[in-house]
């Protein structure tokens, strides 16, 4: 397949328009990496958003591995479903990958309960939580939001679609 390089590509204004961001999260790398998949796992709610899909779901739980920035996207329909969905993610995780998680940081302590302190001693997992009003700590979230997000106002300004969705 020849690919001409000899032109620019064309500008896409809907790109360009929906990576304008509000506010900006502090780049900042804090600690050490990952030295292993699963080691260090960076969880972070997002939503409610403005509308459901149409399956209902209104949250999407965001999981970024910290040794391979791989990223699972799990759609929730409240905030209750958060800790059932994150152990069934573990469950299937370790059974295709068999590492094991090891640390499991969350943003402001959202996932803090009986049942998840309960199922992290069961399982070995270090939950730690970020300081309040602390982005930069949980910045790779952060990113990620800033990232899918962008892309969805992409989509929407390419397709026209009303502003209020």
């Amino acid at each position: 397949m020849h690919v001409d390089l000899s032109t620019a590509p064309p500008r896409c204004d809907h790109c360009i328009l929906s990576k304008q961001t509000y506010s900006l999260v502090p780049k900042t790398q804090e600690g050490i990496r990952a030295l292993c998949p699963l080691e260090w796992v960076y969880v972070d709610l997002c939503g409610p958003m403005p509308c459901a899909s149409c399956s209902g779901y209104l949250y999407s739980m965001n999981l970024i591995n910290d040794f391979s920035s791989y990223v699972w996207s799990l759609p929730l329909r409240s905030k209750d479903e958060s800790v059932s969905a994150l152990q069934l993610w573990h469950w299937v995780v370790v059974n295709q990958t068999d590492h094991y998680l090891k640390i499991l940081v969350s943003k402001n302590g959202k996932l803090i309960s009986k049942s998840m302190h309960d199922w992290c001693s069961m399982h070995r997992i270090e939950h730690q939580t970020t300081a309040p009003y602390t982005s930069a700590k949980n910045g790779y979230a952060e990113h990620l939001h800033q990232t899918l997000l962008g892309r969805v106002r992409a989509m929407h300004l390419f397709c026209n679609v009303p502003a209020f969705l």
